[in-house]
């Protein structure tokens, strides 16, 4: 299931002016279509701890309920990015800039991922939100 609120696609509203156009009556009411065959096909995964998911990002609809950590428990996300590159999908010419930021120019880099959360989290700089996007590299933003 996903909720595929039009409200939410565009610039956001602290953002400041932009050129960005709103979306059309035809685009939201498309949105909305999605948005209810996504509720007529919802499929619900109860996981428990210990458990792991693994779905293609790019080619499954999905969404995850909000959480809230408790004292005694915690979600713990890690986003690793697989890739067989004899087997997968080509990489989007719009996609090749941010891949080779974050990937290099032979695909493949080393990264070590917590088993337990961290104390403090570190917005990595090669990703953002959904998708990978550059992020300006520089010395300072380690510190940040």
């Amino acid at each position: 299931m996903a909720s595929i609120d039009p409200n939410r696609f565009g610039p956001h509203p602290s953002s400041g002016p932009t050129n960005i156009p709103a979306l059309t009556a035809s685009q939201q009411s498309a949105l909305e279509e999605i948005s209810k065959a996504a509720h007529r096909t919802e499929l619900r995964l109860d996981l428990k701890t210990g458990d792991l998911l693994f779905f293609n990002n790019w080619a499954l609809l999905h969404r995850r309920d909000s959480y809230t950590d408790g004292d005694e428990t915690s979600r713990h996300m890690v986003r690793l990015w697989l890739r067989n590159s004899k087997l997968g999908w080509a990489v989007p010419d719009s996609m090749l800039p941010p891949w080779f930021a974050a990937y290099g120019d032979n695909g493949v880099r080393t990264k070590l991922y917590p088993l337990i959360p961290m104390p403090d989290y570190k917005v990595p700089k090669y990703s953002a939100g959904s998708a990978a996007f550059v992020i300006e590299d520089s010395d300072a933003s380690d510190d940040e």
